[in-house]
Parts: structure tokens; C-alpha cells; sequence
């Protein structure tokens, strides 16, 4: 996003541990206050119910896809997610989960992995490796 100092009106993103409970170890002038900042204002992040970002927890392939999906601005989707576990998770059609893994998959951001029986898992509650952030960042530049 080039990492912005104020939204599209000039207004500072301000200090994200005036937004998060664990926050305030991260001084306002790091780049982690600032991108968790960035992130909550223009909707990308949310916390959690405990008032916490938690910060340095592991995200999930689902967590990662819905963060990209928000970045490019929550696009309209059609069709039916036919990841497996994404069916036997019963996500509601209207979530931003079910949304982001249907929105990367009908945009080549990702493919899943196979079953091997021609169906595809998206592996939505599975640790996000840093090679699948990377792939997710190149694909989904290669489309916006």
C-alpha cells in the first residue's frame, strides 16, 4: 500500500495501542504500530473479543486470504466454494471468510491443495508458511 501515513483525507491512522489492548509495547513510531494502525482503519484487520490484536500469533491460510480480500476492497463474488473443508466448515455464503477463499480461488490467488481424488482442500485452518504469504502477495499483484 506504500506504506501510508494518513487515509485518502489526510487523517493519521494514529497509534494502534490506543486500538489494542496488547499494543502498547510497540512504540507509535514502529513500523508494527503503524501497519496494525493502517490495517484496522481501512478495515483490512480486525481484533479480537479479548481487545487484542495479538500481534505475534501465528495466522491461518483463511486469516491471510480474508486480510487480501479486504485490501481489495471485499470485490463481489459468484459461484460456489468447492473447497472441501471450506464446505464441511459450513462458513455462512455471506461471510468474509467463505467470500475471500471463493474471491482467491476465482482469481487464480490460490488453488488449494489436492485431494487426490479431484477435489481440492483450501487448508483454511492450517498455519499460513511464509512461502504461501509470498505466493499469495505475487498472485494477487499478477491480478490488481
Amino acid at each position: 500500500a506504500g506504506c501510508p501515513e494518513t487515509d485518502k483525507y489526510g487523517y493519521a491512522y494514529g497509534d494502534a495501542g490506543s486500538l489494542f489492548n496488547d499494543m502498547d509495547t510497540y512504540g507509535t513510531s514502529t513500523a508494527t504500530n503503524k501497519a496494525v494502525a493502517w490495517g484496522y482503519k481501512e478495515g483490512i484487520v480486525r481484533g479480537f473479543d479479548d481487545g487484542g490484536f495479538h500481534p505475534e500469533d501465528p495466522v491461518t491460510r483463511k486469516d491471510t486470504m480474508i486480510m487480501l480480500y479486504r485490501f481489495a476492497g471485499k470485490p463481489q463474488v459468484s459461484g460456489e466454494n468447492t473447497f472441501t473443508d471450506v464446505v464441511s466448515a459450513n462458513y455462512p455464503a455471506a461471510s468474509d471468510t467463505y467470500k475471500a477463499i471463493l474471491w482467491g480461488s476465482e482469481n487464480g490467488i490460490t488453488n488449494g491443495y489436492s485431494n487426490g481424488d479431484g477435489t481440492y482442500r483450501f487448508g483454511s485452518t492450517e498455519r499460513c508458511k511464509r512461502e504461501h504469504i509470498v505466493t499469495f502477495l505475487y498472485r494477487y499483484d499478477q491480478q490488481y
